[in-house]
């Protein structure tokens, strides 16, 4: 059972409600930051329309779970594949490179759970960048903020992955690298 102590609030976060970062297809929806946590968790939805890919990466800090709440997305994690409809659950340990896209034409979302918290934090970096670059993110400071986080990221997997689903990236107006 998760202790988060007596030092924690609770929290109640409405629907519509928190900090929305919406770029290129995707976005991070803020739930819950992890110092309202204690630093042991973070809470995120991430929106994902139609066609988009969420890059590989490596998480070498925190595992991850995602819970689709609408529509149906495809997780890569390591070297499976995954097709996940609306309530599945799905674990990201950290050191597996994951992924995942909505291969539908309807809209899709999932809720990540990071244990500990903190990669919130990059996922602000990450889309203030991809907002103020419109489309055409540049691709050192994509990898100097996410190695900031302890992340890898996988562009050579990104192209493969955009190729064989026939998606584009998050962020950026067409397929292409990280």
């Amino acid at each position: 059972m998760l202790q988060l102590g007596h030092e924690v609030a609770p929290t109640v976060v409405g629907p519509g409600e928190g900090l929305a970062l919406l770029a290129g297809g995707s976005g991070t929806v803020f739930k819950l930051f992890s110092a309202e946590a204690g630093g042991r968790l973070s809470l995120v939805e991430h929106p994902v329309d139609p066609g988009v890919l969420i890059p590989p990466h490596v998480h070498s800090r925190e595992d991850q779970i995602s819970l689709i709440l609408e529509g149906t997305v495809d997780m890569l994690v390591g070297e499976k594949t995954f097709r996940c409809p609306a309530g599945s659950y799905v674990t990201k340990p950290r050191g597996l490179p994951h992924a995942f896209w909505n291969p539908t034409a309807q809209p899709a979302r999932l809720l990540e759970i990071s244990l500990p918290g903190g990669v919130e934090h990059y996922m602000r970096s990450m889309f203030e960048h991809l907002l103020a670059t419109a489309g055409s993110p540049d691709p050192k400071v994509l990898h100097a903020l996410a190695d900031a986080y302890g992340i890898t990221l996988a562009p050579e997997l990104a192209v493969q992955l955009c190729g064989r689903h026939g998606v584009r990236l998050m962020g950026t107006r067409s397929p292409g690298a990280l």
